[in-house]
């Protein structure tokens, strides 16, 4: 991804089809080669730091 803001963008797409039971760990991992995780990290960074801290 060359923009940050894009690749936040659909990094949040993702991780909203995964908690609302459209894709599984599994799928997301497959079709991404990322961790959920990494990707909530990814759409959320705030977040991510704010829990980390």
């Amino acid at each position: 991804m060359d923009e940050p803001a894009t690749a936040r963008a659909l990094a949040r797409f993702v991780v909203r089809g995964l908690e609302c039971g459209a894709l599984t760990a599994e799928e997301v991992r497959s079709g991404t080669g990322s961790e959920p995780a990494e990707l909530i990290r990814l759409a959320h960074p705030k977040l991510a730091v704010s829990v980390t801290d």
